[in-house]
């Protein structure tokens, strides 16, 4: 990973929202239901036609008890200003990963652990004012001093020339790229605390074990090795991300899940799963009009002067910019 310059400035934090909960009513037979017991279908709104027994509540909203710790209780995740005065899609994006319901897959847990749902998890997006078109998107750094069994502290650098430049869906691919590497360094140090044992650390990333270890000390797995680790098993749900975030009806369903696939491989172009694929050519094409809105078809590989593409971020409807 990059060595991420620190940039210390006044913090704004953005309350996470909870995960939709739904309610119960007492069970209770309706007109249109005469035999099953009715079931509020939201946690505001008292369905009204289920009356309360003798002596019971009726419909009865859900709600925390004090002090009570709910693991889809949202934390904080911090937007340095830097982002939160230019950039205010960047914040939109998170929202809408975090919103993101699919909890079934390892990356949609990532994204849960990393956008708030974990109470030791503390995240800080920043920019790199010094980055600029020729250097990485993003980077991922957990903060040493700040690991402990009290909490993970990490920074994501975004590329400002990114946030600019590129397509919406773009960004939210490295968001999302990133955020694994975050969660992928949080097992790494609760496995290495003693807050989770060999087996669940194996179970969640088979591909890195054993881990490294060189004069009695774990090596933390580094870029290229969180990159096979996606590549084994997370590709399919990273898109799955992206399409629950951007569906964009005006182009079909398949053509769509192409797009973001290519998108999702776009970071994970060292590792051999993708040198191992017949499309590496395509899933650069499509990382390049989706990184580069100026780019317009049709236009050609450096290199390679056939095929010639005649799609680009604008004829595929792709939202541009995060302005």
């Amino acid at each position: 990973m990059r060595n991420l310059m620190g940039i210390e400035k006044e913090l704004f934090r953005v309350p996470r929202t909870r995960a939709k909960e739904i309610p119960h009513a007492y069970p209770c037979t309706t007109p249109d239901n005469p035999t099953d017991p009715y079931t509020a279908q939201s946690n505001v709104v008292d369905p009204g036609n289920c009356p309360p027994p003798t002596g019971g509540p009726g419909w009865v909203p859900i709600e925390d008890q004090p002090g009570e710790y709910n693991p889809y209780q949202a934390d904080e995740v911090i937007i340095d200003p830097s982002i939160k005065n230019y950039y205010p899609c960047v914040s939109r994006i998170i929202d809408s990963l975090t919103n993101y319901s699919n909890m079934n897959a390892l990356a949609q847990v990532a994204l849960h652990t990393v956008f708030g749902v974990n109470e030791k998890m503390h995240l800080t997006f920043k920019t790199n004012s010094g980055w600029t078109q020729s250097d990485d998107d993003a980077g991922t750094k957990p903060d040493s001093s700040f690991v402990s069994e009290s909490g993970f502290y990490a920074t994501i650098q975004l590329n400002p020339w990114v946030l600019k430049n590129s397509t919406e869906e773009y960004i939210a691919s490295t968001i999302i790229h990133e955020a694994i590497h975050a969660y992928i360094d949080f097992k790494y140090y609760q496995y290495i605390t003693n807050q989770i044992d060999s087996i669940e650390f194996k179970t969640l990333f088979p591909i890195y074990w054993p881990p490294n270890i060189s004069g009695g000390i774990y090596i933390p797995p580094g870029n290229l090795s969180q990159h096979k680790i996606m590549a084994s098993n997370l590709v399919a749900t990273m898109t799955n991300s992206l399409i629950s975030t951007y569906p964009n009806a005006s182009i079909s369903p398949e053509l769509r899940d192409s797009i973001y696939r290519g998108l999702t491989w776009g970071g994970l172009q060292h590792t051999t799963a993708f040198l191992s694929r017949s499309d590496t050519l395509a899933i650069k094409a499509i990382n390049i009009i989706a990184r580069d809105t100026s780019v317009h078809a049709p236009f050609i590989l450096t290199g390679y002067p056939t095929p010639q593409y005649t799609y680009d971020a604008h004829n595929l409807n792709m939202k541009i910019g995060c302005q």
